[in-house]
Protein backbone atom coordinates (compact mmCIF):
# COMPACT_ATOMS: atom_id res chain seq x y z
CA UNK A 1 0.00 0.00 0.00
CA UNK A 2 1.36 3.50 -0.66
CA UNK A 3 0.51 6.70 0.96
CA UNK A 4 -0.71 9.41 -0.76
CA UNK A 5 -2.52 12.47 -0.58
CA UNK A 6 -4.61 12.77 -3.78
CA UNK A 7 -7.21 11.05 -3.11
CA UNK A 8 -10.01 12.22 -6.25
CA UNK A 9 -11.95 9.14 -7.38
CA UNK A 10 -10.96 7.19 -3.96
CA UNK A 11 -13.32 5.84 -1.82
CA UNK A 12 -12.39 4.78 2.86
CA UNK A 13 -13.29 1.00 2.36
CA UNK A 14 -11.83 0.09 5.74
CA UNK A 15 -10.42 1.41 9.32
CA UNK A 16 -8.28 -1.13 11.36
CA UNK A 17 -6.41 0.08 14.68
CA UNK A 18 -2.36 0.03 14.32
CA UNK A 19 -0.43 1.44 17.70
CA UNK A 20 -3.89 2.57 19.04
CA UNK A 21 -4.26 4.81 16.05
CA UNK A 22 -6.98 4.34 13.37
CA UNK A 23 -5.81 3.31 9.78
CA UNK A 24 -7.69 4.06 7.03
CA UNK A 25 -7.59 1.36 3.65
CA UNK A 26 -8.56 3.45 0.80
CA UNK A 27 -9.54 1.89 -2.67
CA UNK A 28 -9.70 3.43 -6.22
CA UNK A 29 -13.31 3.59 -6.77
CA UNK A 30 -13.60 5.90 -9.89
CA UNK A 31 -17.27 7.13 -10.43
CA UNK A 32 -18.25 3.16 -9.40
CA UNK A 33 -22.14 3.27 -9.05
CA UNK A 34 -23.51 2.03 -5.67
CA UNK A 35 -26.10 -0.25 -6.60
CA UNK A 36 -25.80 -3.59 -4.71
CA UNK A 37 -27.81 -3.79 -1.65
CA UNK A 38 -24.23 -3.58 0.50
CA UNK A 39 -21.32 -1.09 0.53
CA UNK A 40 -19.43 -4.37 0.77
CA UNK A 41 -20.75 -5.88 -2.48
CA UNK A 42 -19.81 -3.39 -4.52
CA UNK A 43 -16.15 -2.75 -2.86
CA UNK A 44 -16.26 -6.46 -3.63
CA UNK A 45 -16.94 -5.85 -7.41
CA UNK A 46 -14.74 -3.31 -7.92
CA UNK A 47 -11.84 -5.37 -6.44
CA UNK A 48 -12.32 -7.57 -9.18
CA UNK A 49 -10.98 -5.08 -11.51
CA UNK A 50 -7.05 -5.18 -11.62
CA UNK A 51 -6.12 -1.51 -10.66
CA UNK A 52 -8.34 -1.29 -7.74
CA UNK A 53 -6.95 -4.63 -6.33
CA UNK A 54 -3.37 -4.13 -6.75
CA UNK A 55 -3.24 0.00 -5.74
CA UNK A 56 -4.47 0.60 -2.82
CA UNK A 57 -3.71 3.78 -0.23
CA UNK A 58 -3.21 4.03 3.26
CA UNK A 59 -3.73 7.29 5.67
CA UNK A 60 -4.34 8.04 9.06
CA UNK A 61 -7.75 9.44 9.95
CA UNK A 62 -6.54 12.95 10.07
CA UNK A 63 -5.81 12.71 6.51
CA UNK A 64 -9.55 11.71 6.87
CA UNK A 65 -10.38 14.64 8.63
CA UNK A 66 -7.95 17.38 6.69
CA UNK A 67 -9.89 16.20 3.45
CA UNK A 68 -13.57 16.29 4.99
CA UNK A 69 -12.27 19.89 6.02
CA UNK A 70 -10.71 21.39 2.77
CA UNK A 71 -13.50 20.47 0.23
CA UNK A 72 -17.08 21.84 0.94
CA UNK A 73 -18.61 18.24 1.43
CA UNK A 74 -22.32 18.39 1.59
CA UNK A 75 -24.28 16.66 4.81
CA UNK A 76 -26.26 13.40 4.00
CA UNK A 77 -29.93 13.82 3.24
CA UNK A 78 -30.23 11.47 5.65
CA UNK A 79 -29.61 7.92 8.23
CA UNK A 80 -31.40 5.18 8.43
CA UNK A 81 -31.24 3.11 11.61
CA UNK A 82 -33.15 -0.13 11.77
CA UNK A 83 -33.20 -3.93 13.05
CA UNK A 84 -32.90 -6.83 11.71
CA UNK A 85 -35.14 -8.88 8.89
CA UNK A 86 -37.05 -5.81 9.11
CA UNK A 87 -36.93 -4.31 5.36
CA UNK A 88 -34.31 -1.99 5.33
CA UNK A 89 -32.29 -2.96 2.47
CA UNK A 90 -35.83 -2.81 0.66
CA UNK A 91 -36.19 1.51 1.55
CA UNK A 92 -32.05 1.92 0.73
CA UNK A 93 -32.55 0.34 -2.38
CA UNK A 94 -36.36 2.50 -3.12
CA UNK A 95 -33.63 5.18 -1.82
CA UNK A 96 -31.01 4.68 -4.11
CA UNK A 97 -33.32 4.02 -7.15
CA UNK A 98 -33.82 8.02 -6.71
CA UNK A 99 -31.02 10.21 -9.31
CA UNK A 100 -28.20 11.13 -7.99
CA UNK A 101 -28.43 9.54 -5.02
CA UNK A 102 -26.35 7.41 -3.18
CA UNK A 103 -26.73 4.84 -0.54
CA UNK A 104 -24.18 3.68 1.66
CA UNK A 105 -25.89 0.57 3.53
CA UNK A 106 -23.90 -0.27 6.11
CA UNK A 107 -20.51 0.98 5.21
CA UNK A 108 -17.50 -1.10 7.50
CA UNK A 109 -15.34 2.18 7.94
CA UNK A 110 -18.31 4.21 9.96
CA UNK A 111 -19.07 0.72 12.08
CA UNK A 112 -15.52 0.65 13.21
CA UNK A 113 -15.19 4.56 13.71
CA UNK A 114 -18.21 3.91 15.57
CA UNK A 115 -16.66 0.72 17.70
CA UNK A 116 -13.25 2.44 18.44
CA UNK A 117 -13.59 2.87 21.73
CA UNK A 118 -13.54 -0.87 22.06
CA UNK A 119 -10.15 -0.96 20.83
CA UNK A 120 -8.52 1.51 21.67
CA UNK A 121 -8.50 5.14 24.22
CA UNK A 122 -10.76 8.09 22.19
CA UNK A 123 -12.19 10.87 23.86
CA UNK A 124 -15.96 11.36 22.79
CA UNK A 125 -15.25 14.77 21.30
CA UNK A 126 -12.48 13.10 18.86
CA UNK A 127 -14.90 10.49 18.24
CA UNK A 128 -17.46 12.66 16.88
CA UNK A 129 -14.94 14.21 14.43
CA UNK A 130 -13.83 11.12 12.70
CA UNK A 131 -17.75 9.77 12.24
CA UNK A 132 -18.19 13.15 10.94
CA UNK A 133 -15.25 13.13 8.28
CA UNK A 134 -15.73 9.34 7.44
CA UNK A 135 -19.32 10.03 6.07
CA UNK A 136 -18.88 13.18 4.37
CA UNK A 137 -15.54 11.31 2.56
CA UNK A 138 -17.68 8.59 1.93
CA UNK A 139 -20.60 10.37 0.43
CA UNK A 140 -18.56 12.13 -1.69
CA UNK A 141 -16.28 10.24 -2.87
CA UNK A 142 -16.34 9.08 -6.51
CA UNK A 143 -19.65 11.20 -6.96
CA UNK A 144 -18.32 11.61 -10.56
CA UNK A 145 -21.57 9.18 -10.97
CA UNK A 146 -23.47 12.17 -10.97
CA UNK A 147 -24.47 11.19 -7.24
CA UNK A 148 -25.70 14.98 -4.96
CA UNK A 149 -27.27 13.58 -2.24
CA UNK A 150 -26.20 10.47 0.52
CA UNK A 151 -27.88 8.56 2.52
CA UNK A 152 -26.36 6.68 5.06
CA UNK A 153 -27.72 2.71 6.57
CA UNK A 154 -26.12 1.95 9.50
CA UNK A 155 -25.74 -1.16 10.84
CA UNK A 156 -28.52 -2.68 12.92
CA UNK A 157 -26.46 -2.57 16.22
CA UNK A 158 -25.65 1.09 15.61
CA UNK A 159 -29.05 2.35 16.61
CA UNK A 160 -27.64 2.54 20.24
CA UNK A 161 -24.87 5.52 18.70
CA UNK A 162 -27.72 7.71 17.46
CA UNK A 163 -26.91 10.29 20.31
CA UNK A 164 -22.64 10.39 18.85
CA UNK A 165 -24.23 10.48 15.26
CA UNK A 166 -26.75 13.37 16.02
CA UNK A 167 -23.45 14.71 17.93
CA UNK A 168 -21.84 14.52 14.50
CA UNK A 169 -24.77 15.82 11.83
CA UNK A 170 -27.41 17.75 14.40
CA UNK A 171 -29.42 18.89 11.26
CA UNK A 172 -29.55 16.01 9.79
CA UNK A 173 -32.72 13.66 10.02
CA UNK A 174 -33.10 9.95 9.56
CA UNK A 175 -35.31 7.00 9.31
CA UNK A 176 -36.14 4.00 11.08
CA UNK A 177 -37.63 0.63 11.06
CA UNK A 178 -38.71 -2.14 13.06
CA UNK A 179 -40.60 -5.11 13.15
CA UNK A 180 -42.58 -6.61 15.49
CA UNK A 181 -43.03 -10.50 16.51
CA UNK A 182 -46.17 -11.14 14.34
CA UNK A 183 -43.52 -10.12 11.40
CA UNK A 184 -46.02 -7.24 10.81
CA UNK A 185 -44.04 -4.04 9.29
CA UNK A 186 -43.51 -1.37 11.42
CA UNK A 187 -41.69 1.55 9.98
CA UNK A 188 -41.40 5.07 11.78
CA UNK A 189 -40.05 7.76 10.21
CA UNK A 190 -38.87 10.73 10.96
CA UNK A 191 -37.96 12.47 8.33
CA UNK A 192 -35.25 12.20 5.03
CA UNK A 193 -33.99 15.47 4.60
CA UNK A 194 -34.48 17.19 0.84
CA UNK A 195 -31.75 18.66 -0.63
Amino acid sequence: MRRGTDLDGWMPIRVSFRASMPVVDWCYMGDAAFTEPFFDQTVERRLRRPFPLLFRRETSMTAVETLAAERSLCEPAGFIFHSSRCGSTLVSQMLASIAATRVLSEPPPVDTVLRAPFSIDVAPETLVSWLRAMILVLGAAGSGAGDRRCVVKFDSWSAIDLPIVRQAFPRCRGCSSTTTRQRSSRRRCFGVARR
